[in-house]
């Protein structure tokens, strides 16, 4: 047997092939693992000191980090998530659900699907995909999401555009707004809402610091050149191929979005004089639209009649004014307390185009929750939107304040546009009811501005 006195330049010789043949391969690796035990001493000391060392550079790494979170939360660039906020989202998204499935089945079952599960499979796979969008977006900062915001904004203008092109867009119901894409039809007018929030968010006060406020004529002069006029041409831009999509619900969220960011990026004369004028040009482009359209001068007409006297002649009930008598009727047989959930009779077809879990799934809730299930929903937005405004209140940045008051104006809008168009209180608009309705361009669109509203967050 070989001793520990061995000497380390006989190393490289006992382990030869010569010595080898005397001694096997375990005697050999023994004599080598017995000859410096004090040097494997000083290896696992350096290992331990080194692994040591690591672990005090990583915790003086997390406690500046630490730090620097702590400065930021005290400057208010990061607020905490708002837990009424967040939940309150997800119980409009776990009740959309079950109403989408509620309101749609019936239809389902008959052709083109054939299956009544077929809607909420689709729905369900529209928001499984949104629910990843927003738990990756919301993983970064606003300020890392605003330097992809105008590539982004570049590739949806363009999608809103090549929907215009016969050979790629997709005609429905007389209207082209929607692109094919794998077997499923993206509406890039819902896509770019979200996009344009987060753009704009960043762009108007990094405008606003440029402006020069020396004294009224060159604040006047400075601010038409790069904010007002730049702010005009970017939203015409926008909305142009929408008009051309004869798609006037979204015209009108997409302009007031961008007018309460304007209104809302600075607090001087001449900003809120500009944002009146732009009110006032888009009022008149709006009653324009509608006086070119003869389907959009009927839906007037309807409206002006039942809102005169409180019905629809017998005329208007057959053609134009069709589809609000079938949602008045669905509203008001559901009472006080309604006739129960999942016994709708307006969802049996009644509510034209399959609307019935889309546009007017609003009256297909009030039908079978009545008057209290409605004001109770309808008191939960307004809940989300106040939660929403204290949240944006939270902040002290102007970009993130615009970034909440963007996403917020956004789903109270149309919510309040979708709900005041199904009990006539305007003139009828197809508009998905934000969360709820079936929609899987519109219900991305909304993950998306989820997650760009908690991405500014701490934990």
């Amino acid at each position: 047997m070989l001793n520990n006195n061995v000497s380390k330049s006989n190393i490289s010789y006992w382990g030869s092939k010569e010595l080898g043949n005397k001694y096997k391969a375990s005697e050999v690796k023994k004599v080598k693992n017995n000859l410096s035990p004090d040097k494997r001493n000083i290896k696992a000391k350096q290992t331990y000191h080194q692994n040591a060392q690591s672990k005090t550079q990583n915790d003086k790494r997390k406690c500046k980090e630490n730090v620097e979170v702590r400065e930021l939360i005290k400057k208010g660039v990061l607020v905490s998530i708002d837990k009424g906020l967040l939940f309150g989202f997800i119980g409009l998204i776990v009740f959309g659900v079950l109403f989408v499935f509620d309101a749609s089945a019936v239809v389902s079952s008959r052709a083109p699907y054939y299956n009544q599960f077929a809607v909420l499979f689709r729905h369900l796979l529209f928001l499984g995909i949104g629910s990843f969008l927003t738990l990756l977006i919301s993983r970064f900062r606003s300020e890392v999401l605003s330097k992809f915001s105008l590539l982004l904004l570049g590739l949806s203008l363009l999608g809103l555009f090549l929907t215009l092109v016969p050979s790629i867009g997709v005609v429905v119901n007389g209207a082209r707004r929607w692109i094919s894409i794998g077997g499923f039809t993206i509406q890039f007018s819902e896509i770019v809402k979200p996009i344009l929030i987060l753009y704009l968010a960043f762009w108007l006060p990094k405008v606003e610091k440029e402006i020069k406020n020396n004294d009224f004529i060159e604040y006047t002069k400075s601010f038409l050149l790069k904010k007002f006029l730049p702010f005009c041409i970017l939203i015409t831009i926008t909305l142009v191929p929408i008009v051309f999509q004869k798609d006037l619900g979204s015209i009108i969220v997409i302009g007031f979005i961008a007018l309460v960011l304007f209104v809302f990026s600075a607090n001087s004369k001449l900003n809120f004089f500009s944002s009146f004028l732009i009110l006032t040009l888009g009022a008149i482009s709006v009653v324009a639209m509608i006086s070119f359209e003869s389907y959009r001068v009927g839906r007037f007409e309807v409206y002006t009649e039942v809102l005169t006297t409180g019905r629809l002649s017998k005329e208007l009930a057959l053609s134009s004014g069709y589809q609000i008598q079938q949602v008045l009727i669905a509203i008001g047989s559901g009472g006080i307390s309604g006739l129960g959930l999942g016994e709708s009779k307006q969802k049996y077809a009644y509510l034209v185009d399959q609307t019935s879990y889309t546009d007017t799934i609003f009256a297909v809730i009030a039908e079978e929750l009545g008057f209290v299930g409605s004001l109770a929903l309808v008191l939960f937005i307004l809940f989300i939107v106040l939660k929403g405004i204290n949240f944006s209140n939270e902040h002290k940045l102007l970009q993130h304040r615009l970034l909440v008051i963007g996403i917020i104006s956004w789903f109270g809008f149309q919510s309040f546009i979708n709900i005041a168009a199904n009990v006539s209180l305007i003139p009828f608009k197809g508009l998905t009811l934000p969360f709820i309705s079936y929609g899987g361009s519109s219900l991305l669109a909304l993950m998306i501005g989820l997650g760009i509203l908690f991405s500014q967050k701490y934990e």
